[in-house]
């Protein structure tokens, strides 16, 4: 069980084994993000950070020292929330299989005399290794 602390996110780091630690990152909701990067460790320095300018001109958020990945599919942490919120993987365990069938349509719309392009093509994807996951949840 998880109660929002500082507490739950150390477990769970000592939870990862060693051989995946390298390379996992968090996967939560925003708002979990928000609710554990304003909490301070036993120096009063915050646990979480996010880097507003990354090299990828996009948000960078870490906590205790690790990537965070946003998801909107995964519940926000709240008292009352049930089973996962949030999550630590190795997204490189993570396989997608496709056909490699693409489909391209091209066509122009009438309205706005834009060209546009479509592409469609089969996929999906499983994981091949789990020993990498370890999550939070009530």
């Amino acid at each position: 069980t998880a109660d929002g602390t500082i507490a739950d996110l150390e477990n769970a780091e000592a939870a990862e084994p060693l051989a995946y630690e390298s390379n996992a990152a968090w996967c939560m909701h925003k708002t979990t993000f928000m609710h554990y990067a304003t909490l301070k460790d036993a120096n009063g320095q915050p646990i979480g950070r996010t880097n507003y300018g990354g090299a990828a001109n996009a948000p960078e958020r870490v906590l205790l020292g690790r990537t965070v990945v946003l998801c909107d599919y995964l519940p926000t942490y709240s008292a009352d929330v049930e089973g996962v919120y949030a999550f630590m993987y190795d997204f490189g365990d993570y396989i997608l299989n496709s056909n490699y069938d693409l489909t391209v349509k091209q066509y122009e719309d009438n309205d706005t005399d834009d060209i546009i392009t479509k592409a469609i093509m089969i996929a999906d994807g499983k994981v091949a290794d789990a020993g990498s996951l370890v999550t939070l949840s009530k």
